[in-house]
C-alpha cells in the first residue's frame, strides 16, 4: 500500500534482542545503502491472460543501527523505496516503508530488563491471492513491557514478565490489543545447561466486535545448551486455546532451534514449532527476518491458528563462493473466530538454494532457485510456484556495484485464475556501505 514521505518519516520502529550478558564496553555501529533499479516485467499484474507489461524505476534505501552499552542494548533497521511505473496502466506510483527495531533497557542491571519492539511492514491482505501491490497491506506490531528476575541468576531463579501488545492492519479490520504474561523457573546445572519451567499467557482482544476474544495458555519445559561450536534449545510441553462462547481446542507444543558450526566453512541449522499463535505472535518471532522472504504473509491476520514447521537449513562459505539449502515444511490450521468467515487451512513445502561463485574479488555471480507447493484443505486447489533468479555484480568500487538480473516467476496451480507466468529483468546500481543484507525480495523486484 502506498505511504506517504511524511507518514513514512514519523513511522518509529524499535527492537528486540534481549541480551543475557551486560556489555561491558560502548559500542556503536551503522550501515546504510542508496541504490536504483530499472524493472522490466512481461506481466506486472500477474494475471493467467491479459498480460500487461510495464517498466518501473526505483530508488530505495536502507539504514541500520545498533548500539551496545552497560545499560541498554538498541537495534535499529529501516528501508523504503519509490515505484515509478512507466505506463501506470496496472499500478500507480507510489513508495514502500517497512523497520523492525528493538530496544532492551537495563534499569536494574540482572534484576530488572525493560524491552520495547516494533515492526512496520507489507503483508498480504488476502492470504491465498497473488503477492502483488493491490494485495498488500501495512502491518503494524508494537510491543512493551518488563522482565523482573528474582534469586540468583547463576544458579536458580525466577522471572516474571508482561508485555502489551498492539497489532494494526491498514485495511483488514481485524486490529487487536493483546496482553502476554509469563513466569519462568530457571535452574542452571552448568555454566553452558539451563532448564526452565515456563508459563505464557496470551490475551487476545480484537477492536472488531464481531472477532472472538481469545486467551492461548503454554505450558513449556525446556533445555537449552550453549556450546562453542553452537547451541541447543528444546521445549516440549501443552498449548490450549479459550474463546469465549466456543469449545476450548488444545495441542502439543514444541519449540526446538538447533545450529552447529560443521568446520570452518560450513554449518547446519534446524528449527521446528509447533504451538497456537496468531499473526502479530508470527510476526514478533520473526522479526529477524524482515527483509529475508521470511513466511509472515502466510498468516491470516484476525484468525487464531495452530502452527507447524520444520526447517532445515546448511550453508558453506570459502574465498570461491558459498551454497545455501533450505528445507520447510508448515501446516497452517485456523480456529475459528470471525462468524461467517472462513480461512484456508493449508500444508506448504518450501526448497531454496543459493549458489554463488566468486569470479574475482570484483565479480560475483549467483543462481538461486526457490520452489513451493501449497496444498489449500479442504478444497481442490494445489499451487506450485518456482522463482529461479540469476544475477551478475559487478563491484566497481569497494562500495559501489552494478547488478544484471533475471527473474522467472511461474505459478501452476490446478485453479486457473490464480497460474501466471512473470519474467523480469533489473538493472542495479547501489552503494552499500556497511549493509549486510540488502533487503532483495526473492521474487525479484517486490
Amino acid at each position: 500500500m502506498s505511504i506517504s514521505p511524511r507518514r513514512s518519516a514519523v513511522v518509529t520502529a524499535v527492537v528486540l534482542s534481549v541480551l543475557q550478558t551486560p556489555q561491558v564496553a560502548n559500542a556503536f555501529e551503522y550501515g546504510y545503502l542508496v541504490g536504483g533499479d530499472i524493472i522490466q516485467s512481461d506481466n506486472i499484474g500477474r494475471r493467467p491472460t491479459n498480460t500487461e507489461s510495464d517498466t518501473i524505476y526505483r530508488l530505495r534505501g536502507q539504514l541500520d543501527m545498533i548500539e551496545l552499552n552497560p545499560d541498554f542494548d538498541a537495534n535499529l533497521s529501516l528501508s523504503g523505496q519509490y515505484n515509478d511505473y512507466v505506463k501506470n496502466v496496472v499500478f500507480q506510483d507510489r513508495g514502500f516503508f517497512q523497520g523492525a527495531g528493538n530496544l532492551v533497557w537495563r534499569a536494574i542491571p540482572g534484576r530488572v530488563r525493560f524491552t520495547v519492539q516494533d515492526i512496520f511492514r507489507q503483508t498480504l491482505i488476502i492470504a491465498n491471492q497473488n503477492n502483488t501491490p493491490n494485495n498488500t497491506q501495512n502491518t503494524n506490531v508494537f510491543a512493551a513491557g518488563p522482565d523482573i528476575i528474582f534469586g540468583d541468576p547463576a544458579t536458580n531463579s525466577a522471572e516474571v514478565g508482561a508485555r502489551y501488545i498492539r497489532n494494526t492492519y491498514e485495511v483488514l479490520p481485524t486490529n487487536s490489543t493483546q496482553y502476554l504474561s509469563t513466569v519462568r523457573l530457571i535452574h542452571n546445572s552448568s555454566p553452558i545447561t539451563t532448564y526452565s519451567a515456563n508459563l505464557e499467557v496470551w490475551n487476545i482482544n480484537y477492536d472488531n466486535k464481531r472477532l472472538i476474544d481469545s486467551r492461548i495458555f503454554n505450558y513449556i519445559l525446556q533445555l537449552d545448551r550453549v556450546y562453542p561450536t553452537g547451541n541447543l534449545s528444546i521445549g516440549l510441553g501443552y498449548s490450549v486455546l479459550k474463546r469465549e462462547g466456543l469449545k476450548d481446542a488444545s495441542g502439543p507444543l514444541g519449540r526446538i532451534t538447533m545450529n552447529r558450526q560443521l568446520n570452518s566453512a560450513s554449518a547446519v541449522d534446524l528449527s521446528f514449532v509447533s504451538q497456537y499463535s496468531d499473526a502479530g505472535q508470527y510476526f514478533l518471532g520473526n522479526a529477524a527476518q524482515l527483509n529475508q522472504g521470511n513466511q509472515a504473509d502466510n498468516v491470516s491476520p484476525g484468525a487464531i491458528l495452530f502452527l507447524q514447521t520444520l526447517r532445515f537449513g546448511y550453508n558453506r562459505n570459502n574465498v570461491f563462493g558459498s551454497q545455501i539449502l533450505t528445507l520447510a515444511r508448515s501446516e497452517y490450521k485456523y480456529e475459528d473466530v470471525t462468524p461467517g468467515l472462513a480461512f484456508n487451512d493449508r500444508n506448504i513445502n518450501r526448497e531454496a538454494l543459493l549458489i554463488s561463485h566468486n569470479f574475482s574479488p570484483a565479480l560475483i555471480g549467483s543462481l538461486d532457485l526457490r520452489f513451493a507447493q501449497t496444498e489449500y484443505l479442504g478444497s481442490n486447489r494445489i499451487d506450485n510456484d518456482s522463482s529461479p533468479r540469476v544475477w551478475l555484480q559487478n563491484f566497481v568500487s569497494l562500495n559501489t556495484s552494478l547488478r544484471f538480473q533475471y527473474t522467472r516467476n511461474v505459478r501452476q496451480s490446478t485453479v486457473d485464475r490464480n497460474s501466471y507466468t512473470e519474467n523480469v529483468y533489473m538493472v542495479t546500481i547501489e552503494y552499500n556501505n556497511g549493509i549486510v543484507n540488502n533487503g532483495y525480495a526473492p521474487n525479484g523486484y517486490n
